[in-house]
């Protein structure tokens, strides 16, 4: 039996089956996957096939007869299994999303802390950071009730000013204040028409759910 290595997003490994009209003798080389569960899952050749179209999993999947070179067999199994690792991992990379508003301690900070879960609950790796155009607390008594009943922390990362290399370093840029009072690049999303964190958070707290949930699709997409 096969048994993939923790920390691993898909692996390859061999077995013994037999195969044929004739039931020859055949090595086949299998892949699993981790589930968001955390469980890994054996991808038969069908769910690799749905897999590649989906863009989650290369089909590494192939049979060679028993007398095929034991050197030469393992060799393929080692490199198989090392490029579905690495190739995965390249493309795989947790998405670096940037959440700019205002004060950075509001709008941008409660979508991190939102998103961080539900990319959690999705079991999607995700790196989420908020900035401020000019940072300070603005949470008003009103929006602190209704996270602390959330769990939601705005606290869980330090106010800190928007920086250029924040910019440079995110893969997704999502400004929650109209675009001319950020200066972001034109490839951010504008979530600025957003009800008022403060005022008004029981009807803009589902609008945000379903924008992190889009975000979550496209980044979920990338792999």
């Amino acid at each position: 039996m096969c048994v993939p290595r923790p920390g691993m997003t898909v692996r390859g490994c061999a077995s013994r089956i037999s195969a044929g009209p004739k039931k020859t003798p055949t090595l086949r080389v299998f892949t699993w996957q981790r589930a968001p569960s955390g469980r890994w899952t054996w991808l038969g050749p069908a769910a690799l096939s749905a897999g590649v179209k989906q863009g989650r999993a290369p089909s590494m999947t192939c049979e060679l007869p028993l007398r095929f070179p034991r050197r030469a067999f393992l060799t393929l199994v080692i490199a198989s299994a090392a490029t579905v690792s690495t190739g995965v991992a390249a493309r795989c990379r947790p998405a670096r999303v940037l959440l700019v508003c205002q004060y950075g301690s509001v709008k941008s900070a409660v979508a991190r802390e939102l998103m961080k879960r539900r990319a959690a609950e999705r079991g999607i790796v995700i790196e989420v950071r908020s900035r401020g155009i000019t940072p300070e607390e603005h949470v008003s008594p009103s929006l602190a009730a209704a996270l602390r009943l959330e769990g939601v922390d705005t606290h869980a990362q330090a106010l800190t000013v928007l920086a250029p290399e924040d910019l440079q370093t995110a893969d997704v840029i999502v400004g929650l204040e109209p675009p001319s009072k950020t200066s972001l690049p034109a490839s951010a999303l504008d979530w600025s028409d957003l009800p008022s964190f403060n005022t008004e958070y029981a009807r803009a707290r589902p609008l945000l759910a379903a924008r992190i949930d889009a975000l979550l699709n496209e980044v979920d997409r990338r792999c």
